[in-house]
């Protein structure tokens, strides 16, 4: 099946647009006339190193500056490899889920098949099978030309979603490898996407303002439902898939009529941007998070607040819910993640200061264990029921993909990178 998936991707690839191409040309170049003058600085600083430490007639003498960069090339490489054998030791920790060269944005589990997806800004969409206590890589859907913010199973069939920065979404088949469609209509980001119990039909949220529908019985265009004031963050169906509900940066939450792609009515105005949703299992409630920290739970009918959590010191970034033994979860700008018992709404674990935004978080099978990802490469796995008695952070600070300095600099929920390290 891998073997399929490779040569899939690369007849994909090669039917990519001559911009696409012109780009990755021009980026060439680039790092090539970066290469030439950095590998002409290192040949300059050799030759002047090896004239400056020459021998005397009769005698040895080592430049003290040669000393110092032999000393400096081995610290170099001693961190080096640290930073290798920390980074192997990740593979086996915990069930992490190790594999893509950027930040991680999505994680969805399946856990009537013990499958997961992941979605990265490496433009990659990874799928694992999480049934062992060391996961074990299906395929990886590199066809794609932005970040994957986004990625969803359909129930009963091999298909799955993926919603990236350059406003399309992909249908991949998970047993063959290959792309099936890609639907097009965003005039922006796709950040979010949704899936009706049925497996019929498909929604997107868009930067652009929309939501939009999608059949993925016949792989066609749906309905493109309007009337936020700013980008749409989240969707979700519901139980019966005749409503679409959609929340978004202008901070109302709002309720559509499948069919007829009609406004139904306004159910909530927080006031504030929501980020993130999730329609709880079991019925019409709808759980919110917020840029102001908020956590609530909104009555899709009424539109009521049902609860409202205790606040998260930075935006919420990310919820998770799953119907047994009924938990819900968020991940906040602040690095932490809170789960609370959905019967009476009691905090029953917290993970505190993972050094960087949780954008992705999703129960593993079981819902003793959570995955969640941020600004590493890897989804890292967290027990929560028990609770390990130590937990060491699995990961180098600061992270791999984030930039330092002074912590007032650092706006939370705005993407902080740095180029990763060539070494690594």
């Amino acid at each position: 099946m891998m073997s399929i998936g490779i040569e899939a991707r690369r007849d994909t690839a090669d039917r990519r647009s001559g911009a696409h191409h012109r780009g990755d040309r021009i980026a060439l170049m680039l790092a090539c006339g970066m290469l030439a003058v950095g590998c002409w600085m290192t040949l300059a600083a050799v030759t002047t190193a090896s004239a400056q430490s020459a021998p005397a007639a009769g005698g040895h003498a080592e430049s003290p500056t040669a000393a110092a960069a032999g000393a400096a090339g081995s610290d170099a490489g001693k961190a080096r490899s640290k930073r290798d054998t920390a980074r192997a030791g990740r593979k086996m920790t915990r069930g992490n889920l190790v594999g893509h060269g950027g930040p991680v944005k999505s994680v969805r589990v399946d856990p009537a098949t013990s499958r997961a997806l992941t979605g990265s800004f490496d433009y990659a969409m990874m799928a694992w099978d999480v049934s062992g206590e060391i996961p074990r890589q299906i395929a990886r859907f590199a066809d794609h030309d932005g970040a994957v913010n986004a990625v969803a199973f359909v129930p009963g069939s091999p298909r799955a979603l993926a919603a990236t920065d350059d406003g399309r979404i992909a249908v991949w088949d998970l047993e063959r490898g290959v792309l099936l469609h890609r639907f097009t209509g965003h005039d922006g980001k796709a950040v979010a996407l949704a899936v009706s119990a049925d497996g019929r039909l498909a929604a997107s949220a868009g930067w652009d303002r929309t939501a939009r529908l999608w059949n993925l019985a016949d792989l066609a265009v749906g309905k493109v439902l309007e009337g936020h004031k700013g980008p749409v963050n989240a969707v979700a169906f519901s139980a019966d898939a005749k409503t679409l509900y959609t929340a978004g940066a202008d901070g109302m939450l709002r309720a559509f009529d499948v069919e007829s792609g009609a406004l139904l009515r306004p159910l909530h105005n927080h006031g504030w941007g929501i980020n993130v949703m999730e329609r709880l299992p079991g019925g019409e409630r709808l759980l919110i998070g917020a840029l102001n920290g908020a956590v609530k739970v909104v009555d899709g009918v009424t539109g009521e607040v049902v609860v409202e959590l205790p606040s998260i010191d930075r935006p919420v970034l990310s919820l998770a819910a799953v119907e047994k033994p009924g938990l819900v979860a968020a991940g906040g700008g602040d690095g932490s993640i809170r789960v609370w018992r959905a019967s009476d709404w009691s905090l029953i674990e917290e993970l505190p200061n993972l050094y960087g935004p949780v954008w992705a978080l999703a129960f593993a099978p079981g819902a003793t264990r959570m995955y969640h990802g941020g600004l590493e490469d890897y989804v890292s796995l967290w027990q929560f029921a028990p609770r390990q008695p130590f937990e060491p952070v699995d990961a180098e600070f600061p992270r791999r993909f984030q930039i330092t300095g002074a912590a007032e600099m650092h706006i939370a929920g705005v993407l902080q990178f740095r180029q990763p390290r060539r070494d690594g």
